[in-house]
């Protein structure tokens, strides 16, 4: 079946993180003790059609396996066709005709800006390295939305303390810089000379090297003790990172690279949970409806006590001059390759002095 070839492609070539090939194995080694047991079919790919795996898809959704993770299994065998027909050791894909299941959207889960809040200042945490290395994990990864096994491998070289960022290294071994605030950096500089720190930055009593599931114990802990919400692994502070950015007025681009997206898509998401704050703040004495009007092109907070939301419509419309705020006008004009078609909607703004100040900084407020 190729495997070994395989997971050498999606490794070296593919450059997919050791999380990821795991599953993709483990998804394929799934498929083929099913193919094997169901149809015999042991060592020849040419022998697997699109019936054989429409038969394992529907045999997924028999066992309540739910639509978003058999997408995901598909995923896996789109690459590895892919890859046997790259090689030519397979003369037609058998994909071409299967169909993936709907599965609904969910939007991101994450932990609203005062309890965020109440966590970072009001909780008690453990006296000592421990207590203070937990909230040093909890902080940052709200206040740079790095993923789980970036924050693990940070090292002391990896933290620039002059120029105030933190190198990590991320999805299909891509390094990217993340700015901290004064702030941080002095949180950090602190917890490392208390703690004569030298190698990787967050470790466990023995010196060694944290491991995923203690940092998810870690955050599941805290996180319980100010929210409700099922899922509180780390990733949900990702969320929490891009859905404050973002409803705080950060460019979505910028939030794309900081999160080290590969493509906006993955960052428009969090436009959603936006879109939903704004439902519940707006002032309908001052603001025009902005539900299914068009893409949000933007949102930017500006001097004035409002959030502007631009958004990008296909009509002719355009509000008359004098009733844009002289600040937005210029805003709007500085787009790049934007034309006329623009609405812009006005909700209070949100206390700046709430925002988190690491937040606030990469906003330039």
């Amino acid at each position: 079946m190729f495997k070994n070839e395989f997971t050498q492609y999606i490794a070296a070539e593919k450059r997919f993180s050791e999380h990821t090939i795991k599953s993709y194995l483990t998804d394929l080694n799934q498929f083929t003790a099913y193919i094997d047991a169901e149809f015999e079919i042991h060592e020849d790919v040419n022998e697997i059609n699109f019936q054989i795996i429409r038969s394992w898809i529907a045999s997924m959704l028999e066992k309540d396996i739910s639509p978003r993770s058999v997408n995901r299994k598909i995923s896996t065998l789109k690459t590895y066709f892919k890859f046997l027909l790259r090689n030519e050791f397979l003369q037609e894909s058998p994909m071409l005709k299967v169909v993936a299941p709907k599965s609904k959207k969910r939007l991101p889960v994450f932990i609203e800006e005062d309890q965020m809040e109440s966590l970072l200042t009001e909780v008690v945490f453990e006296d000592g390295f421990t207590g203070q290395r937990n909230k040093l994990i909890i902080e940052l990864f709200y206040v740079t939305g790095i993923r789980l096994s970036e924050l693990i491998n940070i090292k002391i070289k990896d933290i620039d303390f002059q120029n105030q960022l933190i190198k990590v290294l991320g999805k299909r071994n891509k390094e990217r810089l993340i700015p901290l605030s004064a702030s941080m950096i002095q949180l950090l500089k602190s917890f490392i000379e208390e703690n004569q720190i030298n190698h990787f930055l967050f470790s466990n009593l023995d010196g060694n090297q944290l491991y995923t599931k203690m940092v998810y114990r870690i955050v599941n802990k805290y996180i319980g003790k100010i929210s409700s919400v099922n899922n509180k692994s780390p990733h949900i502070l990702r969320h929490t990172f891009a859905t404050h950015m973002l409803n705080n007025g950060a460019d979505i681009n910028a939030i794309k690279e900081l999160l080290g997206h590969a493509n906006l898509s993955a960052t428009q998401v969090y436009t959603h949970n936006t879109i939903e704050k704004l439902k519940t703040v707006y002032d309908p004495e001052i603001t025009i409806d902005i539900y299914n009007l068009g893409l949000i092109y933007d949102i930017r907070v500006t001097d004035a006590q409002y959030v502007f939301v631009l958004m990008s419509l296909t009509s002719a419309w355009c509000p008359a001059a004098d009733t844009i705020p002289v600040d937005v006008q210029q805003k709007v004009e500085s787009i790049p390759g934007l034309k006329c078609k623009v609405k812009i909607t006005m909700v209070p703004q949100w206390d700046k002095d709430k925002i988190n100040p690491d937040h606030r900084g990469l906003l330039g407020l």
